[in-house]
């Protein structure tokens, strides 16, 4: 059996290996954590790219949500706030929050409507304490100085503003290898936040060490309810989770190679905060059966039930992971199929026996050649799917949806084995060691 390569002393950064980035999970207690990963993953399918700063005050980039996800009580706002000081004390405004005078608050919506950029990005983080993110770069002139009749003008001007804060810095956790103990060191500049937060080290031959126990911890029932299938469960309570393998209970990208496949599934090996290692499920690489394409199939999940057949110029999974759309989190992705890769295709289907197939344009084209479509229905290996086109989506959304959310049917794609589970397999001829690419 393989084990885990020589671990490297010195951290590199290639720009083409990064996989820095945060996304929130949720313990059996309900309790909402972060989770924050630096550089090198495991990092769970379909995860886009956020920092824990975009987390904590709810800034997720580039996503749909118009709305907070998490309607955070006073007590929890404040400790993500710094203290405050006065307007006339503060020179750069740009992501700061406010806090106002609750009878001008119609006033100072008002004026936020008129900020060229920071419009976009106002939000209210507290009703009863009247606290509000502001973003008011625009209202200053190339020499700095603010703009007379500026919508910061007038805020200033008429007394909206009250009291200004700036926030902890949630990005700045930092890890160091100790070679002598063979140990990690974490480092923090915050104090406290409302959520627990995990940071990755960049050597992922260790797990990922709780940074923050919060004293009044976020609940998934603060979470609004559309979004609370993008938070990834983790079985066992936070408050006694001093570490956490993400890989343990989620499949995973990661820039380690895997070592061991089982049918259409490669795993990778990880440490457990036990001090044993885990077989974790990283890739399902025999569904990529078009070489000539630019990407092969793209994973949401381990257990699909939308299979999307793409174009081949085309790429939106990038803006399909930060969807709020329930039906891109039980995709998988294929690319479009011709005569010449029918067989492969039909494999895929058979395997993962997905509820609803749904084609963008050029595949919808291409697979009418191949298959018969009528009536929003195509059968494929003598069976009868439900099947649409991808500029339908809207309009027959309810009936997708319905569809995705039906239990997976096909091929159990594990997320993970013992160690002693792999090494059964291979004695029995189920699993194979894949050589090692480095």
């Amino acid at each position: 059996m393989r084990i885990f390569a020589i671990m490297k002393i010195d951290k590199e950064y290639p720009a083409t290996h990064s996989m820095s980035t945060a996304w929130y999970i949720v313990d059996d207690e309900g309790n909402i954590g972060i989770m924050d990963y630096n550089e090198n993953g495991p990092v769970p399918w379909g995860i886009g790219e956020n920092s824990t700063m975009d987390l904590v005050l709810q800034i997720e980039y580039d996503s749909d949500n118009t709305e907070v996800m998490f309607k955070l009580t006073d007590e929890q706002v404040l400790e993500i706030l710094a203290s405050a000081q006065k307007p006339k004390d503060e020179s750069y405004w740009y992501d700061i929050f406010v806090k106002i005078d609750l009878q001008k608050r119609k006033r100072f919506e008002e004026l936020c409507r008129m900020l060229e950029v920071g419009s976009n990005y106002t939000y209210c983080l507290s009703d009863t304490l009247g606290i509000y993110r502001l973003e008011a770069m625009d209202c200053f002139g190339d020499n700095g100085v603010r703009i007379k009749g500026s919508a910061l003008d007038l805020m200033l001007e008429e007394k909206i503003i009250l009291e200004v804060y700036n926030v902890n810095d949630y990005d700045d956790m930092n890890d160091q290898y100790d070679n002598e103990n063979d140990m990690v060191y974490h480092t923090k500049s915050f104090e406290n936040a409302p959520f627990f937060i995990y940071h990755q080290p960049y050597w992922t031959e260790f797990c990922q060490e709780r940074m923050n126990i919060p004293q009044n911890p976020v609940n998934i029932c603060q979470c609004n309810e559309d979004v609370r299938h993008r938070i990834h469960k983790v079985k066992g309570l936070f408050r006694e989770m001093e570490h956490i393998q993400i890989a343990q209970f989620h499949p995973c990208v990661t820039h380690d190679d895997a070592t061991m496949r089982i049918g259409s599934c490669d795993y990778a090996l990880f440490p457990l905060p036990d001090g044993s290692n885990i077989y974790s499920l990283v890739d399902m690489s025999k569904y990529d059966f078009m070489s000539n394409q630019r990407h092969g199939h793209l994973s949401f999940t381990n257990e699909p039930t939308v299979l999307i057949v793409l174009d081949p110029k085309e790429d939106p999974y990038y803006e399909w992971k930060y969807s709020n759309d329930v039906i891109f989190k039980h995709t998988i992705c294929l690319p479009y199929v011709s005569s010449d890769t029918k067989c492969n295709f039909e494999s895929v289907v058979k395997d993962i026996n997905p509820r609803v197939i749904i084609l963008m344009d050029t595949a919808n084209t291409v697979m009418s050649n191949v298959f018969t479509i009528d009536n929003h229905r195509v059968v494929i290996n003598n069976k009868e799917y439900p099947v649409f086109r991808y500029d339908e989506l809207e309009k027959y959304h309810d009936e997708i949806k319905q569809l995705a959310l039906l239990p997976y049917r096909g091929t159990e794609h594990r997320v993970t084995y013992s160690e002693e589970e792999m090494e059964e397999l291979v004695k029995q001829g189920i699993a194979i060691e894949i050589p090692c690419r480095r």
